[in-house]
């Protein structure tokens, strides 16, 4: 004992330097061997997937844990610590060195040897090891029972499991066919289920239809009430209106089928057109009640602001009777106060009492206007039942009862207001006249203050009304103005115009006329986008349009036709004027002579130049400058032509787009040809003047210098027409209706274009064919630029053709007369001398003196050329005539020459023609 307890234990031995190495039992080294590890087996064994491995993983956690070992440890954990104390010499080696014994013991009660005990001899080491052999062993047959047990309970559960799974699906089969027998036999079941409900929710439709048409015949006891109720103000609320839509609604369901062949329909039919009838009975007599207190409120309000003005007006005008002098001819009135006066054409308040007060009923009676209107409308163009005609004239004339209203109490307020403003302007205006502050004539001043007048009240009571009764529809239906409307604004224009129209009828002054024409025609085209109002100032504007026409038809009859020339009142002094006028402008500089040389050169006559110096100086705008004024001539100029030329030029210029252009080219005409015979009749009385001083040639010269100007006259004349004719049709490009007497607003109007004047003008200036060939004017005229019009001819034939045969005729008449006075000489010797002259000598005696013909008689008449005719291409084609005659009979001269006067150094025929040209030139600038 004492050997085996000093003997260390044998788990403490410690190893040699170089241990050898131990060469255990073979069941130990099969017990204790080195596991092989998971993730080497798997990698070369039975490579796994990660989710295959993570069930190993799971599998082998629950395998340990359900271990007996691990169970052992967690129930026993301080087991081994007693073992642990106790001597290696208290033990047993008995039971290790019976192996039968060993074998009873049962595996559970196996336990590891204890590590501590000493080793005292080999047989305790055996002991020792066989313990240890035997506890690993018991543990790992313990376990592996254990998870074989679990694993037969789980095979066992999973048995269940299947045999309940099939009877599950023996069950599931049972049930589907059940099912397929279920559905088979239920599906007329369901058919008839459908059957019924379609059945519920047709008769919830049909209960709904008629619960609808039923209300149809509801609604007569609500509009019965409704319309019976004695309080006038439910028109204005919004179940009126309801009710007459709902009524409306109801009648087109009775006229249709079936309800028109219900038993009451036609019962209901007539008690709802009743209805119907009674609202829009209650709609029109709100309406008429409406505007006629409007109006008379209106009415009331404006005598009382006209007290008020009035007083006012003798509180101020007292003091000035009190200190006017004492012999004075009465009060005279402030010009700058009528002026003022004039230019408000209505007080702010008057105004507004008439048109703005009256606007603020528009949203009362508006809705109720409309419903009249729409049912009007609706009824008139309906055709589905029998009395749809019937209904349309009843709404008709309860729409023409309102209208008749309207008329009727407005027409006294404005009436009075138009009246006493009338009045009020007539005043001022004289007042005007006789302190000289007034700029035009009274009538002028009159017509423009009255024009503006009308145009103020006319077209704010056109666009009141129109905010009252204008329609809903289309644009087209909204712009057509109302017969009644025209007629009620003609008979407020007429107010005014009745008193208006003696003061026209009396004025005999045709500027005056034309101005007052312009003034009316301003405030009638002012507006021309919407002309409903200007409609009912066209008949003032025509009257004045007739007298203008036919003032100036008297004065082209009397002044120009008629005319005789009476020397003591200075109509046949020509041509003093003319040297006068030209001694005037011979102050200017050379520069300006031979500027206004070229452009009379390229005008003619000047009149078509005069008109376009005139409106480049009167128009300061670069848009203006475009435009010329026509028939204009300064009046120092117009003094050097016959009087006739000047009232027809005057004519012509006030009739420019006053008239129509029809109207313009008769009258053009006329006043053209009279003119003409004028000129005649004034050529023979200058030669026969009793102050003398004035040869047979001064007459034609005094005709052509006229025929000058008439032909420029007729050629602006046929721009007028060309100006008329474009612009009609450019405005009906863009609007067919066009009014022949809106040939424009006057001043605008009368102007024409720059490029037509200046192609005027280069006409005239170079086609010489006008004058020498008359037929090659009537073929330019019948181009098919200048065919006829629907207005009328563009041009003036014949009388262009007439003044151009005349022009002709003059020349060539002017021109042989002179010729044959330089050849005088030539043609005695050669009708009487040229058979007898057999030395020469009178040929020679002869040609001296036709020498002294060609430098005293040339210079004379180039000077009178100069003096009479303007236009440098009638000068020339003269002087061309007097040439040509002369070089013919000079040719003939040399012709009848005798032998002995052969070697006489004398020209020929184009030396003496360029000579007789030479001396001409000397004067003139050919």
């Amino acid at each position: 004992m004492a050997c085996s307890q000093s003997r260390p234990p044998a788990p403490t031995i410690s190893a040699p330097t170089t241990p050898a190495p131990t060469i255990l039992p073979p069941s130990m080294t099969s017990s204790s061997a080195r596991p092989v590890q998971l993730d080497q087996w798997t990698n070369t064994k039975a490579p796994l997937t990660s989710s295959q491995r993570a069930s190993v993983n799971r599998l082998a956690e629950w395998l340990h844990r359900n271990s007996s070992d691990f169970k052992q440890q967690q129930s026993r954990p301080s087991q081994s610590q007693p073992k642990n104390s106790e001597p290696a010499t208290g033990t047993d080696p008995s039971p290790a060195l019976n192996g039968a014994d060993s074998k009873e013991v049962p595996l559970a009660s196996i336990t590891l040897p204890d590590a501590s005990a000493p080793l005292v001899s080999a047989q305790g080491f055996l002991a020792w090891y066989t313990q240890l052999s035997d506890s690993v062993t018991s543990s790992t047959q313990t376990s592996h029972r254990q998870a074989l047990e679990r694993i037969s309970k789980a095979t066992s559960t999973a048995d269940d499991l299947l045999a309940q799974l099939e009877a599950c699906q023996v069950n599931l089969s049972e049930l589907r066919a059940g099912t397929a027998f279920v559905q088979d036999s239920s599906r007329g079941i369901r058919e008839q289920a459908q059957a019924l409900l379609d059945s519920q929710t047709h008769l919830d439709t049909f209960a709904e239809d008629i619960a609808s048409r039923l209300s149809f015949f509801t609604l007569l006891p609500y509009a019965t009430n409704m319309l019976s109720s004695p309080d006038s103000s439910i028109v204005y609320s919004p179940s009126f209106l309801e009710l007459m839509d709902q009524l409306d609604m109801a009648l087109l369901f009775l006229h249709q089928a079936p309800a028109r062949s219900y038993r009451d329909a036609a019962l209901y039919r007539m008690r709802y057109s009743h209805c119907l009838t009674r609202a829009a009975t209650l709609a029109k007599m709100a309406v008429v009640r409406d505007i006629k207190s409007q109006a008379e409120s209106t009415a009331q309000r404006v005598k009382q602001m006209e007290a008020r003005r009035e007083s006012a007006v003798d509180a101020k005008a007292a003091p000035a009777t009190a200190s006017s002098h004492v012999k004075g001819k009465g009060r005279e009135v402030d010009s700058g106060a009528a002026h003022a006066t004039r230019s408000s054409v209505l007080a702010k308040d008057t105004s507004d009492a008439l048109f703005l007060d009256a606007a603020h009923q528009l949203t009362k009676l508006r809705p109720l206007i409309f419903e009249l209107q729409k049912r009007a409308c609706t009824a008139a163009s309906a055709s589905s039942w029998s009395s749809a005609s019937t209904a349309a004239a009843e709404f008709e004339s309860l729409l023409q009862e309102c209208h008749t209203a309207w008329y009727q109490y407005r027409r006294p307020s404005l009436s009075r207001v138009l009246l006493q403003r009338f009045t009020e302007i007539e005043t001022q205006t004289i007042a005007g006249a006789q302190s000289g502050a007034n700029v035009s004539p009274p009538i002028v001043e009159l017509a423009r203050a009255v024009t503006e007048l009308l145009r103020h009240v006319l077209e704010g009571e056109y666009q009141l009304y129109r905010q009252f009764f204008g329609g809903d529809g289309a644009e087209g239906e909204q712009n057509k103005v109302d017969a009644g409307l025209n007629a009620y604004l003609s008979e407020l224009a007429e107010t005014v115009t009745a008193r208006l129209r003696p003061k026209l009828a009396k004025q005999e002054d045709l500027v005056v006329l034309a101005q007052t024409w312009s003034a009316i025609s301003d405030a009638v085209h002012s507006n021309a986008a919407d002309p409903g109002w200007s409609q009912s100032l066209l008949p003032l504007l025509n009257e004045t349009q007739s007298r203008l026409s036919a003032r100036a038809e008297i004065m082209i009859a009397s002044d120009i036709a008629q005319f005789t020339p009476k020397e003591q009142d200075g109509h046949l002094e020509l041509p003093e004027p003319i040297r006068a006028y030209k001694s005037c402008c011979s102050t200017l500089t050379a520069a300006g002579v031979a500027a206004a040389k070229h452009r009379r050169g390229k005008s003619g006559a000047g009149l078509l130049n005069a008109a376009l110096s005139a409106s480049h100086a009167a128009s300061t705008s670069k848009a203006q400058q475009e435009k010329v004024q026509l028939f204009t001539l300064p009046p120092e100029l117009v003094s050097t032509y016959y009087p006739p030329v000047g009232y027809m030029l005057e004519v012509l210029f006030h009739l420019q787009a006053r008239v129509s252009a029809r109207a313009f080219r008769r009258m053009a005409v006329a006043a053209v040809e009279a003119c003409l015979m004028s000129v005649g009749k004034g050529s023979q009385a200058l030669v026969r003047r009793k102050q003398g001083g004035v040869e047979r040639e001064d007459g034609w010269l005094f005709e052509l210098r006229q025929l000058e100007i008439l032909r420029e006259a007729v050629v602006s004349a046929e721009l007028v027409l060309k100006q008329a004719h474009d612009e009609a049709l450019s405005i009906n490009a863009t609007n067919a209706g066009v009014d022949h007497v809106g040939q424009g607003s006057g001043g605008s109007v009368s102007l024409v274009d720059l490029p037509s004047l200046v192609n005027a003008i280069n006409s005239l200036w170079t086609n010489t064919g006008r004058l020498l060939y008359p037929s090659s004017t009537t073929t330019e005229r019948t181009s098919p630029d200048a065919k006829p019009t629907q207005g009328g001819q563009l041009d003036m034939n014949p009388t262009t053709t007439t003044i151009s045969t005349k022009l002709a005729g003059l020349i060539a008449q002017i021109a042989a007369f002179w010729a044959d006075a330089i050849i005088f000489p030539l043609r005695v010797y050669i009708d009487q001398n040229a058979a007898l002259d057999e030395s020469g000598a009178r040929w020679r005696s002869t040609y001296g003196a036709f020498e002294t013909c060609i430098e005293s008689v040339v210079p004379e008449k180039a000077k009178k050329v100069a003096l009479w005719v303007e236009d440098e291409e009638v000068q020339r084609m003269v002087v061309c005539g007097v040439v040509d005659r002369v070089g013919d009979v000079y040719g003939k001269f040399l012709q009848a020459s005798p032998k002995e006067a052969d070697g006489e150094r004398v020209g020929g025929v184009v030396e003496m023609r360029e000579r007789v040209r030479g001396e001409f030139g000397k004067v003139l600038a050919l």
